[in-house]
C-alpha cells in the first residue's frame, strides 16, 4: 500500500480518495493515468475492508455525543419494568423493542423511540444520527452486521407492572 497507509476508517478512506483523485486524475493539469489506476486498486482493496469501521465519535450539529452506557443503562431498566414489553434487543447503538400493539406507545415515544413500520418495532436510535442512505435494512442484516444481544426474548415474556 502506497497511497491509504494512515485510512482507519472507510470515512477517512473516502476522504483520502477524493482528495487524491482531485490531484492525479488524468483529466487534470499534472494528473497521470498510471497513477490513477493504482489509487484505483488500492482502494478497491481497502473498500472492504474498512466497510463496517465507522468513526465512533458521532456528534450531532449541538456537538452532544451519541448516547453514553449510562444513558442507556437506564432507558433499559425503564423498558423492564414496563408492562407490554415482548423483546429488548441491542444492535450496536441502537435499541429496538417489541411491544404489545397500542399498550405502551406513549411510553416509548416520551422515551425517545420511533416507530419501524417495515420493521415492526419501535428503535431508539444515536443522538444525533442521520441517515445517510436510502437503502432499508431487515433485522436479519443489521444482527450481521452490528451484533445483537436480546434483553427480554419472547421466551420468557412476563408482564411488569409500571
Amino acid at each position: 500500500m502506497k497511497y491509504f497507509i494512515n485510512c482507519k476508517t472507510l470515512e477517512e478512506l473516502k476522504k483520502e480518495y477524493k482528495k487524491l483523485a482531485m490531484f492525479h486524475h488524468p483529466d487534470r493539469q499534472g494528473g497521470d493515468l498510471e497513477t490513477m489506476k493504482l489509487i484505483n486498486v488500492e482502494y478497491d482493496i481497502m473498500y472492504p475492508k474498512l466497510q463496517n469501521i465507522h468513526n465512533t465519535n458521532t456528534k450531532n450539529v449541538n456537538n452532544q455525543e451519541t448516547n453514553t452506557s449510562e444513558q442507556s443503562r437506564e432507558i433499559i431498566d425503564t423498558l423492564i419494568n414496563m408492562y407490554g414489553i415482548l423483546e429488548i434487543e441491542i444492535c450496536g447503538t441502537w435499541i429496538y423493542v417489541k411491544s404489545i400493539p397500542q399498550v405502551c406507545n406513549d411510553k416509548l415515544k416520551e422515551i425517545g423511540f420511533t416507530w419501524c413500520g417495515k420493521k415492526f418495532v419501535w428503535a431508539l436510535k444515536p443522538i444525533g444520527y442521520i441517515k445517510k442512505s436510502k437503502k432499508v435494512w431487515d433485522m436479519d442484516k443489521i444482527r450481521d452486521s452490528f451484533g445483537s444481544e436480546k434483553i427480554i426474548g419472547n421466551n420468557n415474556f412476563r408482564p411488569c407492572l409500571a
